[in-house]
This record gives C-alpha cells, sequence and structure tokens, in this order.
C-alpha cells in the first residue's frame, strides 16, 4: 500500500470559485458526467438524510473504468490538465465527452466539507488497484492518497461527500427535472446507460410531452454553419437552452426568454461548440467576434415561431375541448360583432393559462365564466385578476399580458 498528499496547484480561494459551493445541482450533473466520461453503464446518485430528514450529503456512485494511481495523480494535481482535455472520446468505448478542464472534482465542494473518492481501475495485466482520496473543505487544494492492490472488487468510482447543509433542493421536483434536462439528449442516444437519481431511474420518454427537430442555417465571417435544434416539451416544469456538441453532450447552459408559458428544453446541437465553450456572455452582449451571436439570434427566432405555432395550436385545442364538455362560456355562434371580439379575447387569454384551469367539469365551467367575466368588465385589467385567480408564476403572469395585450390591440385595429 501507498501513500502520498497531493498537493492541487491552486490557491484555496481560486479552487473555491471554481467549486461553485451554492450550486449543488451542478455539482451532482459533474459527478455523473465524471461517471459517464469512464464509460459507466449505470451511475446512481443516493441522497443522504440525517435523522431529522434533511438532506446532508450526496454519495455518487459508477461503474465506469476508475482511475488508477497515475490517473489520480494527474487529476488531482493540476485543474485543466485532464486527459479529457486532448481527447474527444472516452477511453473504452468511444463515447463522447462531457468534461474536459478538469474542474469537475472540484465541485464536489459544493456537496460536503468531508468526501471521499474510492476508485477501483484494472491495468493491462488486469491487476486491480484501489485508490482512496479524501479531501476536506478547510483545505481544499490538500488531497490524501492511499492506493492498495486488491484480489476482488470491479473498476468503478464511488464519491462520498458528507456535512454540508442546504441541500434540501437536491430532493425537489425542480433538480430532478434539471439534471433530466442536461442528461436527455445523452441518455437517448445511449441507449445502454442508466442514471437513477434518488432510488428513481430517469426515463427520458416518461417526462416528454413533445420533441421537435429543427434544422438551423446561419453565416458567420462569410461562411455558412449548420446546426441542429432539438425542442423538448417536459410534462412537468422546467425551461432551459442548452448549448451542446453535435452528439447532444451539454457545453453551457445559456438563459433564455423566449417560451415562458412552456415547459421546455431547448438543445442547440453543434459539432463546433466546445471550441466557443464560455463565448454566450460575449454573444448576449451582441459581441461580433464569435459565431454565437448570429446562431443564437437564430436560435431565439426560430423558438419564437415554434412557440408561437405551439400557441395557436393549444388554443384551437384547449378551445375545441371547452365546447365539447360544454364549459366555453360562449355556446354557439357568436350573434353581434362585440360578442365575437369578446369570445376571441377569451379564448386567446385562457388558453394561455389552459394548464392551470381545473379538470372537473364544474370547477372549469366555474373558472372559465370568472375569466369570461373579468375579461368583459374590464379588459385592461383583466391579466392581473387572472393571475391571482390562478395564482400563476411570474412569467406566466407576464405571457397573460401579452395575450391581453395583443388581443386588444388586433381588435382595435380598423376593420
Amino acid at each position: 500500500m501507498t501513500s502520498a498528499l497531493i498537493h492541487l496547484e491552486a490557491a484555496d480561494d481560486h479552487v473555491e470559485r471554481l467549486a461553485h459551493e451554492q450550486d449543488p445541482v451542478r455539482a451532482v450533473l459533474e459527478l455523473v458526467w465524471n461517471g459517464l466520461d469512464a464509460d459507466a453503464h449505470r451511475v446512481e446518485v443516493e441522497l443522504l438524510r440525517n435523522e431529522a430528514g434533511g438532506v446532508d450529503g450526496v454519495v455518487v456512485t459508477d461503474d465506469g473504468h476508475g482511475m488508477g494511481p497515475q490517473d489520480v495523480e494527474d487529476d488531482f494535481r493540476w485543474i485543466g490538465g485532464s486527459w479529457k482535455r486532448r481527447s474527444v472520446r472516452s477511453r473504452g468505448e468511444g463515447r463522447p465527452l462531457h468534461g474536459r478542464s478538469g474542474q469537475g472534482r472540484l465541485r464536489v465542494f459544493a456537496l460536503g466539507h468531508e468526501v471521499r473518492w474510492t476508485t477501483t481501475a484494472a491495468d493491462a495485466a488486469g491487476r486491480l488497484t484501489e485508490s482512496t482520496v479524501t479531501a476536506s473543505s478547510a483545505r481544499r487544494s490538500d488531497f490524501s492518497v492511499t492506493s492498495r492492490q486488491v484480489e476482488r472488487g470491479a473498476p468503478g468510482t464511488r464519491v462520498e461527500a458528507r456535512g454540508r447543509q442546504g441541500l434540501n433542493r437536491l430532493e425537489t421536483d425542480t433538480a430532478r427535472a434539471a439534471v433530466t434536462a442536461a442528461l436527455a439528449p445523452y441518455l437517448m442516444s445511449q441507449g445502454h446507460v442508466d442514471v437513477v437519481y434518488d432510488g428513481t431511474r430517469l426515463v427520458v420518454a416518461d417526462t416528454v410531452a413533445r420533441d421537435e427537430t429543427i434544422a438551423l442555417r446561419w453565416e458567420f465571417g462569410g461562411q455558412p454553419h449548420e446546426a441542429v435544434l432539438q425542442v423538448i416539451e417536459w410534462k412537468g416544469r422546467h425551461r432551459s437552452l442548452q448549448l451542446c456538441d453535435d452528439e447532444g453532450v451539454v457545453v453551457e447552459e445559456v438563459e433564455t426568454p423566449v417560451g415562458r408559458d412552456f415547459s421546455y428544453s431547448a438543445y442547440v446541437q453543434w459539432e463546433h461548440m466546445p471550441e466557443h465553450a464560455g463565448e454566450s456572455v460575449l454573444a448576449a452582449l451582441g459581441g461580433q467576434d464569435t459565431p454565437l451571436t448570429p446562431l443564437l439570434a437564430r436560435v431565439e427566432a426560430e423558438l419564437e415561431r415554434h412557440f408561437e405555432g405551439r400557441r395557436a395550436q393549444g388554443r384551437e385545442e384547449a378551445v375545441q375541448e371547452w365546447h365539447q364538455r360544454g364549459t366555453h362560456p360562449y355556446p354557439g355562434p357568436a350573434r353581434t360583432a362585440e360578442e365575437e371580439r369578446a369570445r376571441a379575447r377569451f379564448d386567446a387569454v385562457a388558453a394561455t393559462v389552459r394548464q392551470h384551469v381545473p379538470r372537473a367539469l364544474k370547477q372549469q365551467r366555474l373558472v372559465l365564466g370568472l375569466l369570461a367575466d373579468a375579461l368583459a368588465r374590464d379588459p385592461s385589467g383583466a391579466a392581473r385578476v387572472v393571475s391571482e385567480l390562478l395564482d400563476l408564476p411570474p412569467a406566466e403572469r407576464q405571457a397573460v399580458q401579452d395575450a391581453a395585450s395583443a388581443t386588444g390591440q388586433e381588435q382595435s385595429r380598423p376593420t
């Protein structure tokens, strides 16, 4: 057995910044990606709970190829020295790689003050070596390592982080949705891979309401470029825009103001995306030195077009269903031009919040009737009434306001 102390060549405060210690979901994702980059077929995320039921630690286990003693020495001594930076494919199965900067191991400090890696790897002759790495947030740059040969076992890595408060967000539906969204393209393309989160296997198909792919074409520097935009609408609540390589491995997540009334993830898949990691900030400022500026402008336009079509489709389907159920407050054909305008205004606003309208017949009739009355009494203030009645989140309140305003403008035009 051998023992050593590896000192990371970086200051503690720099390590702390790289760890993103206020973002435990991101830390869990990095550990999952580390396992997938090691050709794991199964990665399990276990949330550790204390006696009060609160989450105060995390264990991530994978059955990948593990790290040998030399890998441990290399990976824990340098930031940015990871072998992944010199590769685009995993060592064994040639899968697309996610992490290439060597910073993922630092983010584990977002999950615990005391951290332990236990990793087993086989050498060329098939001999197994188990290495244990321990570290503490008190000295983030120091990693204690012991290695020993073992007769039994299998390659793989277990990362255990304990002793940190404020991890309860990891057990929320929001956290699960974020993990699923980040991994979705990879899991859909790698059908032999399982990720288990807090005891439940992530099955992307179970959470997908709709999946559409859109071809993107744009120019930069006088050269044409092509990419793919995949838009997955979720059954639960989540919204994100992910910049990926051409195999769906996420390079960066950026904010998007588009489709605030939809639950979705949009994946921009472009083979050169890894070369432009971090340039989204420059693109948001209108920088002309990055191809992401025209690309993201194209993405926003396509998403606007996509969701406008989905809104029209949703309005038509919702209104048709309400008529069939007898809950629509305007049954039969319109008798006057004023009633026609009121009906159109109601359909536009009510269909925008259709997912919040109760399914029970009596409740649905009551809520739709109240919405129609509010719109008839005060169209300009109805958005506020609708939002309060249905307790809408801010993004959807704005969508209601937009729908009411658009309908009002449309109706005010001379015929």
